[in-house]
């Protein structure tokens, strides 16, 4: 048997004296101990395997006007897996976009996607930094995408003309 961080690999393939395969089991973190048992023996390699981090891809749409509540859409990889699944017993649940400073909410929907819902803003540079609540403790990620709030904008000037002193 070959356990991943404790849990069990989903199948093995015996190819060699010297190497076994493993279907690595669906999880997140690094360091994590593999141990292999063979009848009452067993060998761990300490911190050894690492699952790939979460990161952001893309957020749509990229920019938002910081005088109202604004929901985008946070699109990347390595979420989490379904937040019903059973037999790992793995539940994302919502957490928190941090959105230059301030903290919004956000929603899990995929391994690759989820929601942010950001709050009003006065700051037009932020960067978004990805906060994910889960059984397990949080994940962190930033996004490369380059998410900003919308400049101020100028509309009209009045009086359009004044006299000099």
């Amino acid at each position: 048997e070959i356990l991943i961080g404790g849990t069990a690999c989903l199948s093995t393939v015996w190819t060699s004296d010297s190497m076994i395969s493993c279907s690595v089991p669906a999880g997140w973190g690094e360091g994590k101990d593999v141990t292999l048992g063979i009848s009452l023996e067993s060998q761990t390699a300490v911190a050894s395997f690492s699952y790939d981090r979460v990161s952001i891809t893309a957020v749509s749409p990229q920019n938002a006007p910081p005088n109202s509540e604004s929901t985008i859409q946070v699109f990347g990889e390595n979420f989490g897996i379904t937040p019903l699944d059973p037999f790992f017993g793995y539940r994302p649940r919502e957490g928190s976009c941090i959105v230059g400073g301030a903290s919004g909410t956000f929603t899990w929907v995929s391994d690759t996607s989820g929601s942010c819902t950001i709050p009003v803003q006065q700051s037009f540079s932020p960067s978004l930094t990805l906060e994910i609540e889960t059984v397990f403790g949080t994940i962190l990620a930033s996004d490369p995408a380059g998410f900003q709030y919308d400049p101020p904008t100028l509309t009209a000037v009045e009086p359009t003309s004044t006299s000099t002193l």
